[in-house]
């Protein structure tokens, strides 16, 4: 009999061979457009500015980030105030307000800097569960194969779980997937968007 590795070794050579010949791949473009999502939209920039003291949110242009995958994505603090900085994810729907922080939202989940606390419809858990500040790299990893959870770490360390059941409310809004967000209101505030990994 043969092994089961020696057996995955040889499809994976038969399908790289098939993919050389044919130029057909077996990769999702979702996943490559991904990779090429870097700015914030309406920005044309990876960095986004505070504005003054009202908060501004955008969302990444990229194609909204589906159930049945996982996404990874990082987002760094270059400078400034973490007071009124906020960084997660919102649901995709017609009702998007842009004008304020998307903590304050019903479909948005995000966490905010200086408190360490999570926000979702405009509550806060103010426990201290994860704080950024200046220099600080957020990973965040978006499961949506089960119910749907974000969670977050910082400068490489253990990753915390913020919110679970986000599928499902999501689906209640009616919203087409999940796009990662920031809030920033100070104008000495500066974060940027370091890509998908």
């Amino acid at each position: 009999l043969v092994s089961t590795d020696r057996l995955l070794s040889a499809y994976k050579a038969q399908a790289l061979m098939a993919e050389k010949k044919t130029g057909f791949s077996c990769k999702k473009d979702r996943h490559h457009s991904l990779a090429n999502s870097r700015n914030w939209k309406g920005l044309n920039s990876d960095v986004m500015v505070g504005t003054g003291n009202i908060h501004k949110t955008h969302v990444l242009d990229c194609d909204p980030l589906q159930s049945g995958n996982i996404y990874k994505w990082s987002i760094k603090h270059v400078e400034g105030s973490n007071n009124g900085v906020y960084f997660g994810v919102i649901a995709n729907k017609e009702s998007l307000n842009c004008a304020t922080y998307f903590g304050g939202q019903t479909g948005g989940w995000s966490l905010r800097g200086n408190e360490g606390s999570k926000w979702h419809g405009g509550s806060g858990v103010c426990t201290k569960i994860l704080s950024f500040g200046q220099g600080s790299k957020v990973t965040f990893v978006l499961d949506l194969t089960g119910d749907g959870t974000l969670s977050a770490s910082t400068n490489g360390g253990k990753a915390e779980q913020l919110f679970s059941g986000m599928l499902a409310k999501a689906s209640s809004l009616g919203a087409s997937g999940f796009l990662p967000a920031a809030s920033i209101s100070y104008s000495n505030s500066k974060v940027q968007f370091l890509g998908f990994e």
